[in-house]
C-alpha cells in the first residue's frame, strides 16, 4: 500500500512544475541576458509569480492529502475501537444478566410505609393502594408514590 494518495501525489507534481517552470525562466534570463530587451520578457514578473505559485499550491495539495490519508486512518482506528468496546458491553450485559436471575429478590425495604422488594432483573414490586404492583425501576415507583 502507498504510503501516499493520489492527492498528495497531485501536488507534488504540480510543485515539480512550479520548480521546472522557475528553473527554465531562470535559465532562459541566463542564456539572453546579452540579446536586449526582448529575452527579459521570458522572465516576466508574472511568470515568476504563476511558477511561485504553482510550487506553494503543489506543497498545499501535497499536505493536504497527507492530512486526509491521516485522518483516514485514524476514521479506522476509532471505528475499530467502537466496536470492540461495543461488543465488550454487549457482552459485560450479558453476563450481568446472567448472574442474577429476574425472579430472585435481591434486596428488600421500605419506602413511606410501603414494603418493596428489589429482582435480579432491576424491577421492583411494592405495595400500593391497589395492591402489590411491579414496576420496571426505582423511578417508576417514585413517579407512581410521589415519593
Amino acid at each position: 500500500m502507498s504510503r501516499f494518495n493520489r492527492l498528495t501525489w497531485s501536488g507534488f507534481a504540480l510543485a515539480a512544475c512550479g520548480w521546472l517552470l522557475l528553473g527554465m525562466l531562470g535559465a532562459a534570463q541566463f542564456v539572453a541576458e546579452g540579446a536586449g530587451p526582448a529575452a527579459r520578457l521570458a522572465a516576466d514578473a508574472r511568470l515568476v509569480s504563476i511558477a511561485e505559485m504553482a510550487i506553494v499550491s503543489g506543497l498545499a495539495l501535497a499536505v493536504i492529502g497527507v492530512l486526509v490519508a491521516g485522518f483516514g486512518a485514524l476514521d479506522g482506528l476509532f471505528g475499530a475501537l467502537l466496536r470492540l468496546s461495543a461488543e465488550r458491553s454487549r457482552e459485560a450485559a450479558q453476563a450481568a444478566s446472567a448472574e442474577l436471575p429476574a425472579d430472585q429478590v435481591v434486596e428488600r425495604g421500605r419506602v413511606r410505609d410501603r414494603s418493596y422488594a428489589v429482582y435480579g432483573d432491576g424491577s421492583v414490586e411494592i405495595e400500593t393502594l391497589l395492591g402489590v404492583r411491579r414496576f420496571r425501576s426505582f423511578e417508576e415507583v417514585h413517579e407512581f408514590i410521589g415519593a
